[in-house]
C-alpha cells in the first residue's frame, strides 16, 4: 500500500502491476536511471523508507524520478551507490544495409536490446551484487563508494579463485562418464597388417576410434584435465601416451578457454609432475616416441621452449635425453614453486582487501 504522496508516482504502472499476478516487489526508480527492488514499509515527510536485502533504505522523495507498486521482479534490490548514471539509450532501428549489432539486430553472442544482465548475488565483492549494511548514512555512502570502487578494481586484478576455477572446470556426471569412456578407447592396441587375415583393417579402424575420443576431449577441453592427469599415471601404456597428447592439444586453450586459465588448472593438478614419468620408459620399441610426447606436452603446458630435445628411436635412454629429463625435472621444481608462491600471496592480498571491504560496507574507512 503507497501513502498518498508516493502514490501519483505509481496509478500509470499500478493496474499493470495487479493484472500480471502475484506481486513480489515495489520498484524505485532514481532520477540517475538506478532501480530498487523491495518493499515500501513508511512513508515520511520529505522521505520513504523501503525494505531491501540488505535492511531498511531510507530514499530522499526529491531523488524519486517513479515508483511502480507491486512489480512481479523477484529478488529485491540494494542502496543506491554514488556515482551511478542512468542506463545507456535504447539502440536505434535497424537501417538497411546495417551489419548486425549496428542497429536493432544483435551482433552474435550480445544480449537482446532489453534484456536484463545477469546479475552477481547480493553481497557479493563487486559492483553489481555489492549492498551497504542497514543504517549507512548516505553521506557515508558519498564517501567510502571511491575507496570502495579501488578496492574492488585491486581484488579483480588478482583474478578468479581457486575455487571458483575449480567449479568452473569441474564436470557433471554425464561429462564424467563421457570423458571416462573416451579416455578407455586409448587403450585399444593397433594389430600388424596381414592381408588374410585383414588385421591391418582392424588396427586402422581402432586409430579412427583413438583419434575421434582424442578430438572428443578435446572439445571438453580444461574439464578432462583431471581424468587425464589420472589417466597418466595409470598401468596402461598406450593410455598414457595418448592421454599425453591430448593434453598438448588442449593446453592452447579451446573456444571460450583463456591458456592462462587451463595452464592453472594443470598447474593445480600437477600435470607435469605426471608427465616427467613417462621419461622412465625404456627397453620397449615405442619407448622413445613416449619419451619424446613427454617433451613436447611438457613444452606446450608450461610454454618453457628452452630445454632441447634430442630425436632418438633407441628403446634405452640416451645420455642426451637423461640430460633433458633432468633439466625438466629442474625446471618444474622451480616453476611449481614460484607458482604456489604466488598463488598464496594471492591468497593473502584476496583476504586482506576482502577484510578492507566489509569495513567499507559496514561504513567504516580501512586503515
Amino acid at each position: 500500500m503507497v501513502r498518498p504522496l508516493v502514490r501519483p508516482l505509481a496509478l500509470s504502472c499500478l493496474a499493470l502491476a495487479l493484472g500480471a499476478g502475484a506481486a513480489l516487489a515495489d520498484t524505485v526508480t532514481l532520477k540517475n536511471g538506478r532501480e530498487i527492488h523491495g518493499k515500501l514499509v513508511e512513508e515520511r515527510k520529505d522521505e520513504i523508507v523501503m525494505k531491501i536485502e540488505g535492511g531498511l533504505l531510507p530514499i530522499p522523495k526529491r531523488d524519486i524520478a517513479t515508483f511502480t507498486e507491486n512489480e512481479n521482479f523477484g529478488r529485491y534490490g540494494g542502496r543506491p551507490r554514488a556515482g551511478d548514471v542512468a542506463p545507456p539509450a535504447p539502440p536505434a532501428p535497424a537501417r538497411p544495409g546495417d551489419k548486425p549489432g549496428a542497429g536493432g539486430e544483435p551482433a552474435p553472442g550480445e544480449p537482446a536490446p532489453g534484456a536484463r544482465p545477469p546479475k552477481a548475488p547480493p553481497g557479493a565483492l563487486t559492483k553489481e551484487g555489492w549492498t551497504w549494511a542497514a543504517g549507512v548514512p548516505e553521506a557515508k555512502v558519498e564517501e567510502l563508494t571511491p575507496v570502495r570502487d579501488k578496492l574492488l578494481e585491486e581484488l579483480e586484478k588478482l583474478g578468479p579463485t581457486a575455487k571458483e576455477r575449480l567449479e568452473k572446470a569441474t564436470p557433471n556426471a554425464e561429462e564424467r562418464a563421457d570423458i571416462a569412456q573416451f579416455i578407455q578407447q586409448f587403450a585399444l592396441r593397433n594389430r600388424r597388417a596381414n592381408a588374410q587375415s585383414g588385421r591391418g583393417r582392424v588396427g586402422g579402424n581402432r586409430a579412427i576410434i583413438r583419434g575421434n575420443a582424442r578430438e572428443s576431449l578435446v572439445e571438453h577441453g580444461a574439464k578432462a584435465l583431471e581424468q587425464l592427469k589420472q589417466a597418466l599415471t595409470g598401468d596402461n601404456l598406450n593410455t598414457r601416451r595418448y592421454s599425453a597428447e591430448t593434453l598438448k592439444e588442449i593446453a592452447p586453450g579451446g573456444e571460450g578457454e583463456d591458456r592462462k586459465d587451463v595452464q592453472w588448472l594443470m598447474y593445480h593438478h600437477d600435470i607435469p609432475g605426471a608427465l616427467l614419468t613417462l621419461f622412465d620408459f625404456q627397453d620397449d620399441m615405442m619407448a622413445p616416441f613416449f619419451r619424446k610426447e613427454a617433451h613436447e606436452t611438457l613444452a606446450a603446458v608450461t610454454g618453457h621452449d628452452k630445454i632441447a630435445y634430442p630425436e632418438s628411436t633407441e628403446a634405452m635412454r640416451t645420455p642426451e635425453e637423461t640430460q633433458a629429463m633432468r633439466d625438466w625435472q629442474q625446471y618444474w621444481q622451480r616453476e611449481r614453486a614460484r607458482w604456489t608462491k604466488a598463488e598464496k600471496d594471492k591468497d593473502e592480498q584476496r583476504k586482506v582487501l576482502t577484510e578492507k571491504l566489509e569495513k567499507v560496507r559496514a561504513g567504516q574507512a580501512p586503515e
